[in-house]
């Protein structure tokens, strides 16, 4: 199997903002965390249950950038528009967010330590 870790995703440049590489890198990003979940082996309903609890312990910035652009599909551009900030720092955040998360999830799990080695 090709399985791929979250931590092993590259991110997309900033200047190659078009909507196909965007599209890309967060399928990329979608397929890593899955295949990362399916590894360690923990039930589905249990995940959705743990990213649910880490998406509410989001600071409220995160929160509202995660749920505009994958809940509400708010193209970068735009939120960066609403929060007054860089395009680039939307980026930022989005990774930010994405990486506490999975740190969250891992540790809800109790896989954390299978997966870090710690």
């Amino acid at each position: 199997s090709t399985s791929r870790k979250f931590s092993d995703v590259g991110l997309v440049q900033v200047s190659d903002r078009s909507p196909a590489a965007m599209n890309a890198a967060e399928n990329e990003v979608g397929c890593a965390l899955a295949d990362e979940s399916v590894a360690v082996g923990c039930e589905l309903a249990d995940r959705r249950d743990d990213l649910q609890h880490c998406l509410r312990r989001l600071p409220v910035k995160l929160r509202n950038i995660i749920w505009w652009r994958y809940q509400k599909d708010v193209r970068v551009q735009a939120i960066a528009s609403k929060l007054g900030i860089s395009i680039r720092s939307v980026y930022l955040f989005l990774e930010k967010a994405h990486g506490l998360l999975l740190e969250c999830v891992r540790r809800r799990m109790g896989c954390i330590h299978e997966i870090s080695g710690k």
